[in-house]
């Protein structure tokens, strides 16, 4: 039975609560799924595994696990999916077995919990979860396959989840349950961050989403405790931007990149401008991408978010007009915010070519301007 199939089963069995269980498990559902169609094709095994955590009490609890590999990986690759998505999303997008592949790579992906709300995926309010479910997956990935180097990758609300195992790796954890368990899984070495299209400000999301998206407010006020000025520091550990940069320099990172478009519609540009600032200020050196005009698609803006797409929702909302909306997008040309699990969107494009340079040898710090020219 394909993993895919597996996968959806067990979000039914699951529902709403996740299974809770005393011990570690470890249990793989699936193992199947070989990729090898054209002559010289790198084998790749995938499959989801059950694994032990916690949950937002602190009791203990379980997640899926989905990850591919090759038999012999270089790195091990942990994916912070982002709003809207979930593990099951990259798996069946080919995503997990086409890194792994071309990066010679264990790439993992924990599930977070998904309900039967309409926006019921890749909630803020399981950001926190996200983190702790990563420690788990690099301690498994680690003894299973004995990977040597580990590179983070977080895609859009995803790099809240970052910002919170890095800041649950490096606080004290007495009293705290997360930063207990991230701690106990002993992680080790990690060497490179990959922020793609990352929120790196979850105060200015709040605020954008008070306005917005109140549900989407909600969830992050349930996750962090309240609002900014209520609950400061609920805020400052689930934003890269606004993490003590003890946090990030304790890593000792080797290399970092930071992809952004110049006309994302969820995460505004000046995000990766904050990230990059969190950076320098922690002494990491880092390449910036900046991914400018959306030629690739030919200047279709299908499975991404536009700011300038806004403009000419309004225009069309107050003069019942429609010729803005039409073909202001298709004439600037410009990248926008990338469904994730849209590979041949520039972001993402930029992303996964950007991860098998850091998993074959690494990125020296930098900034370069990304897809300047309409093809």
């Amino acid at each position: 039975m394909p993993s895919s199939r597996i996968g959806s089963q067990f979000r039914r069995r699951s529902g709403v609560a996740r299974v809770t269980a005393a011990a570690a498990v470890a249990s793989t559902l699936a193992a199947a799924a070989m990729t090898a169609g054209a002559s010289g094709a790198t084998a790749v095994t995938s499959g989801i595994t059950t694994l032990a955590t916690i949950d937002d009490a602190g009791q203990p609890a379980t997640f899926p696990l989905y990850w591919a590999s090759t038999a012999g990986p270089r790195s091990l690759v942990v994916v912070f999916h982002g709003h809207g998505h979930d593990a099951a999303d990259w798996a069946a997008a080919g995503e997990l077995t086409a890194a792994a592949a071309r990066d010679n790579a264990l790439v993992v992906a924990p599930e977070t919990t998904v309900t039967t709300a309409p926006n019921g995926k890749g909630t803020f309010d399981t950001v926190d979860e996200e983190a702790r479910d990563a420690a788990a997956a690099i301690a498994w990935g680690r003894a299973t396959y004995h990977t040597g180097n580990t590179i983070l990758l977080c895609v859009s609300m995803g790099c809240s989840g970052l910002a919170y195992f890095i800041d649950a790796l490096g606080r004290p954890a007495t009293g705290d349950a997360d930063a207990r368990f991230v701690q106990s899984q002993h992680v080790g070495p990690i060497d490179g961050v990959l922020v793609s299209e990352g929120l790196s400000n979850l105060v200015e999301t709040w605020a954008e989403a008070t306005a917005a998206d109140p549900v989407s407010a909600a969830e992050i006020e349930q996750e962090t405790g309240g609002t900014p000025a209520t609950a400061a520091g609920g805020y400052r550990s689930r934003s890269l931007a606004l993490l003590p940069k003890a946090r990030i320099s304790r890593l000792l990172l080797r290399q970092v990149g930071i992809v952004h478009d110049v006309d994302d519609g969820l995460v505004p540009a000046n995000q990766a401008a904050e990230t990059r600032a969190a950076f320098a200020a922690a002494e990491v050196l880092y390449h910036g991408y900046t991914v400018v005009r959306n030629g690739v698609t030919n200047c279709d803006t299908t499975n991404q978010t536009t700011g300038t797409s806004y403009i000419g929702k309004y225009v069309e909302q107050y003069t019942g007009s429609s010729v803005v909306s039409d073909n202001l997008d298709k004439d600037l040309c410009l990248a926008g915010h990338a469904t994730e699990t849209s590979p041949t969107t520039p972001v993402m494009r930029t992303t996964f070519t950007l991860l098998q340079n850091m998993t074959a040898g690494g990125i020296g710090p930098g900034e370069t301007p990304i897809y300047i020219n309409v093809k």
